[in-house]
């Protein structure tokens, strides 16, 4: 990376120091560093394996942002620093976002190492790209620990006893890899573990800061004046919901909700104007473990306010009636007070409950450890932020939802909601069984109308399609006293929609053309492409493209398939070869596919193993009643090589086998003929 000057880094200490915007902690250079395009590539047996280094010379920590994160399944993505200190990972597609976005934990060090690896034949077209690479100039590494002022009290001594709950409210924010501030978790009416976190809004204002930070839970020592807490618990990504910066606040939703591991507590709230009298402050400063602090006076209306300010959010007078103004306590083990990081932190009252969000010192004393006695803090107010021109300006929304009008909330710990496990695709046979954990009570089972209950009991429920030939999305629903719980299903084989492949239906032999599959999947695992005897070679670029080169004349066929456990959907495009470069025998088999549309699939047939250097069997692919009746309907079949030749024909007996054990290697045609039907199927001898 470029090199800091610095001239730049004194320039961010010198903003820091001033207050009133984010603490900044790095300096962040925009890139577009294409992971598959820059990397060193190792082919390995089941994929490639990408590796590059970054070295930013001087840093203390560095941290990545990536776009266009959308991993195929199978992928996995590592980072780690020089000798392989400070490991981030593994990343999969389970951190795929609709945004493709994904910000990594700072790693040690002033280089960083990214691993990727991608399974061979990945239908994902994956262009992983470093959108931003940070440089630390003050050092926060795996935390910041010890980076705050020597007065600040750990919330793990005494004066923490009181407020262990609220202390799993709060949340260290690295900001789009440069900033840093801190926020809490808070309660809603409906009290349904919605990952709402206020903050400042000159932390955070725009989505795009929003969904490029980190969330991380639990910093804190386990011990008063104790060693370093852990960094691992932590949310990439978030949504703006609501902001507003006359009092300065940012209302967001994590990307996902806290897992259970994490053990967090949802803060209450009080949006009444009026005074109270002593409480805490709990928040991160310098980015260090979390610190407590303590007032035991009343709350006032700041005096330290009344200008403009721009947060990057537009220009805005910010008034004192927005603010409360809180001067800090010496306590037992010091005298806490509030510094650069802690901003957007939550100011709880003696009844445990948030009043605001910290902005800063404003015009007032900033003199933090130096002499905490005269250190203010001015909080943006929950009452002022209450009320708005619309949804996206004020609270009231998204912390009351049901309109209850309530003016105080209490905090709540996290209750792991209800799961229903069992799996996303039903069919006909075999039957799926789900269970539900964390229920409360008795509950009672609902299905959508493609499904049937085939047996129930108060945790479990088993069904299956309603008969082999539905298809469609569906549902598997617990209900309790309390709640309902509802698990989203696919229902039978896969659905192709708006159906299309755009393509040349007239082509010459021995050129290259094109189709591609326009049309909606639903509920598929897996597609494929299928091409008649006119085709000698074709490659599928991905899930939806294929490249074909037709070399016999003849009528055929180009075929879209989508498949599941359950059956298959088909699409397929008539195509006529001809021209001079064509083999000289034109190949024109029965036609195993009927192109007019989609429908129930080509194939009523299943040969296997394919490739093969032995006997293939054939079986039916339905499940139904007429399976053994109509795998009894074959009365030939038929084995060709590309030239259309037969080699082998059987007829009236033995029909479930061929045995290709004397065929040398290569790919064959095998036609399967019966009382009403007619399919080719394509095989590899493999030896």
């Amino acid at each position: 990376m470029p090199s800091i000057l610095q001239s730049q880094i004194d320039d961010i200490k010198v903003r820091n120091e001033i207050g009133g915007e984010k603490f900044q902690f790095a300096y962040g250079f925009v890139t577009n560093i294409n992971i598959k395009k820059e990397s060193v590539v190792d082919t390995l047996k089941n994929g490639l394996l990408y590796r590059i280094s970054i070295i930013s010379e001087g840093a203390k920590s560095l941290n990545i942002i990536f776009d266009k994160y959308n991993l195929p399944r199978g992928a996995k993505l590592f980072l780690y620093g020089k000798n392989y200190k400070s490991i981030k990972g593994v990343f999969t597609s389970e951190n795929n976002k609709l945004n493709k976005k994904l910000a990594i934990e700072p790693v040690s060090g002033e280089q960083i190492t990214i691993e990727y690896f991608e399974p061979h034949n990945s239908s994902n077209l994956n262009n992983l790209t470093v959108s931003k690479v940070s440089h630390d100039i003050y050092g926060i590494e795996d935390g910041d620990f010890g980076n705050s002022g020597a007065c600040q009290v750990d919330v793990n001594c005494n004066e923490g006893s009181s407020w262990q709950e609220e202390k799993r409210s709060i949340v260290k924010i690295i900001i789009n890899g440069t900033g840093l501030c801190s926020c809490a978790l808070i309660n809603n009416t409906s009290e349904d573990n919605t990952p709402y976190i206020l903050t400042a809004a000159h932390c955070i204002c725009e989505q795009d800061d929003a969904e490029n930070s980190i969330y991380i839970f639990n910093y804190e020592s386990p011990s008063c004046s104790g060693v370093d807490g852990s960094v691992t618990q932590s949310i990439s990504g978030a949504d703006v919901r609501a902001t507003s910066t006359p009092s300065d606040f940012s209302l967001l939703e994590l990307s996902l909700m806290p897992p259970s591991s994490y053990n967090v507590y949802y803060a209450g709230w009080d949006r009444e104007n009026s005074i109270t009298t002593g409480g805490v402050g709990i928040h991160h400063p310098f980015g260090d473990v979390k610190k407590i602090s303590t007032y035991n006076i009343a709350l006032s209306d700041s005096n330290c306010m009344n200008f403009n300010r721009n947060n990057g959010c537009g220009n805005f007078f910010l008034p004192n009636a927005n603010f409360w103004r809180v001067n800090w306590i010496a306590t037992a083990n010091g005298h806490s007070v509030t510094e650069g990081g802690s901003s957007g932190s939550p100011l709880f009252n003696n009844q445990s409950r948030i009043v605001g969000q910290l902005w800063g010192a404003g015009f007032c004393n900033n003199s933090n450890c130096t002499n905490p006695n005269l250190d203010t803090g001015n909080y943006g107010k929950i009452f002022s932020s209450w009320n708005g021109n619309n949804s996206t300006s004020r609270l009231k929304d998204w912390l009351d939802p049901n309109n209850i009008n309530v003016t105080t909330l209490n905090g709540k710990e996290f209750v792991q909601p209800s799961i229903i496990n069992g799996s996303s695709l039903v069919c006909n046979a075999p039957n799926q069984t789900y269970t539900i954990t964390n229920a409360t009570g008795s509950v009672t089972w609902q299905i959508s109308s493609k499904l049937q209950i085939v047996s129930s009991s108060n945790t479990q429920v088993t069904v299956k399609a309603t008969n082999s030939s539905v298809s469609g999305s569906g549902f598997v629903k617990a209900i309790t006293a309390t709640a309902t719980t509802q698990k989203d299903v696919w229902v039978g084989k896969p659905k192709l929609t708006s159906a299309s492949i755009n393509g040349i239906a007239n082509v010459n032999c021995n050129s290259i053309y094109i189709y591609e599959y326009t049309g909606g999947i639903l509920g598929a695992e897996s597609t494929r492409w299928e091409v008649s005897l006119q085709f000698d070679d074709v490659s599928s670029v991905n899930n939806k493209t294929l490249f074909a080169d037709p070399t016999n004349k003849g009528s055929g066929y180009v075929t879209f398939v989508a498949s599941n456990a359950c059956g298959e959907a088909i699409f397929c495009k008539p195509v006529d070869v001809d021209g001079f470069s064509c083999g000289a025998d034109s190949i024109n088999f029965p036609n195993a596919y009927s192109c007019g549309g989609g429908g129930s699939g080509p194939f009523s047939f299943r040969v296997s193993p394919n490739p093969s250097n032995s006997v293939i069997s054939i079986a039916l692919k339905k499940a139904d009643d007429e399976a053994s009746k109509q795998i009894n309907d074959i009365t030939e079949l038929r084995l060709y090589d590309f030239k259309g030749n037969i080699l082998i024909q059987k007829k009236n007996s033995d029909l479930k086998s061929i045995n290709v054990s004397r065929m040398k290697e290569g790919m064959y045609y095998l036609e399967i003929i019966s009382s009403d039907t007619k399919e080719i199927h394509r095989i590899v001898v493999d030896k």
